[in-house]
């Protein structure tokens, strides 16, 4: 009998111990997509908190307020960034720090965005049915690696702002897109929006199969923009999805953009059934007060949005002299780089 309760003992403190591990993810995100930071690492960059003390980046994040963490991968990055290993490095730091993760996929070689949604080399010369199997492989292959750190994937998107489709090819029966792409006059996408819902949905049965705890995003960009969101939403009615995610940069007048987007995530959840999500929001950071109160504006509107669960800034680590990206939240002298007071509004309350 002793036995018996000694192992009750053992398995409700392991069960504990997991569910302390993979806790449940915030009602609502602060969220930070933190992917460049190893390579600004291997450049020499450290952080430190306003205070001068060096800390590494996600626990700096964590201390501003900031409760979750966004990674994106690339399939056969060339420089290594974003690869499978590459993620599963700031998986594990997320991991330490029990900070929920939201893997965003690529599914290409490097950057796909609204402009480009261009098919990862080796899957270029690939039939629809071998393509439709490597999306699911790729995607369960990634989530074992990142499961593997111990990290929570708490949210995943299959694909980044697919407004425009993806895995775009110029023969139709193997195309993502959307609509019709031309390039000097010359196809480089037909559209297919049955295999745009296809290919969207194997990635999202990988997710269900391997990770059944995640949510699933759609993405798209524009969410100040109904019409460029109802063409997505409408596109992926048949996809099996928990969230419908979008990207917000304003300019410095961004009050009307806050406001529409607040609005527009209403509409979603109204209309479609679907919970929501800013997956991606910046704006020029210098001076920094616009964006300072643009930030704080929009954690506000979207606590007030029904069924919104949350916000992730952009790569807020970053800096202009990064890659002369300017909207990163942080600032840089030599190699010390300290976040801006355009993260104030993250700050716990």
């Amino acid at each position: 009998m002793r036995a018996i309760i000694g192992r009750i003992v053992f398995w409700t403190a392991m069960a504990a111990a997991a569910l302390q591990l993979h806790a449940s993810p915030p009602a609502f995100a602060k969220g930070a997509d933190l992917s460049w930071v190893t390579e600004l690492e291997s450049r020499g960059y450290r952080w430190s908190s306003t205070a001068g003390e060096e800390m590494e980046c996600f626990a700096l994040m964590k201390s501003i307020g900031f409760n979750a963490v966004r990674l994106r991968v690339w399939v056969d990055p060339q420089d290594g960034w974003n690869s499978g290993d590459d993620l599963a490095k700031k998986a594990r730091r997320a991991a330490k720090l029990k900070l929920p993760v939201m893997l965003d996929f690529h599914y290409s070689d490097s950057w796909a965005d609204p402009g480009k949604q261009i098919k990862p080399a080796r899957w270029a010369k690939l039939d629809r049915a071998a393509l439709l199997k490597v999306i699911g492989e790729h995607t369960a292959k990634v989530l074992k690696k990142v499961k593997a750190t111990g990290a929570e994937i708490a949210w995943v998107q299959v694909g980044n702002e697919v407004r425009p489709g993806l895995l775009w090819d110029a023969n139709a029966e193997l195309s993502g897109a959307l609509r019709e792409i031309k390039s000097e006059g010359r196809t480089i996408a037909a559209a297919n929006r049955a295999n745009f819902a296809a290919f969207l949905d194997e990635g999202a049965k990988a997710v269900r199969k391997n990770c059944p705890r995640a949510k699933i995003i759609v993405h798209c960009d524009h969410g100040d923009n109904w019409s460029d969101l109802a063409g997505v939403l409408d596109a992926a009615k048949k996809v099996d999805y928990d969230i419908f995610g979008v990207s917000l940069y304003p300019k410095e007048d961004w009050g009307p953009a806050v406001k529409a987007c607040a609005e527009n995530l209403a509409r979603v959840k109204r209309e479609y059934g679907k919970a929501t999500m800013v997956c991606e929001f910046g704006m020029p950071t210098h001076p920094f007060d616009p964006a300072r109160d643009a930030t704080s504006a929009l954690l506000s509107a979207m606590r007030r949005t029904k069924g919104c669960r949350g916000v992730f800034y952009w790569e807020p680590e970053s800096f202009p002299e990064a890659h002369g990206y300017k909207l990163g939240a942080c600032t840089a002298k030599g190699m010390t780089v300290t976040p801006s007071p355009a993260l104030a509004p993250f700050a716990n309350k």
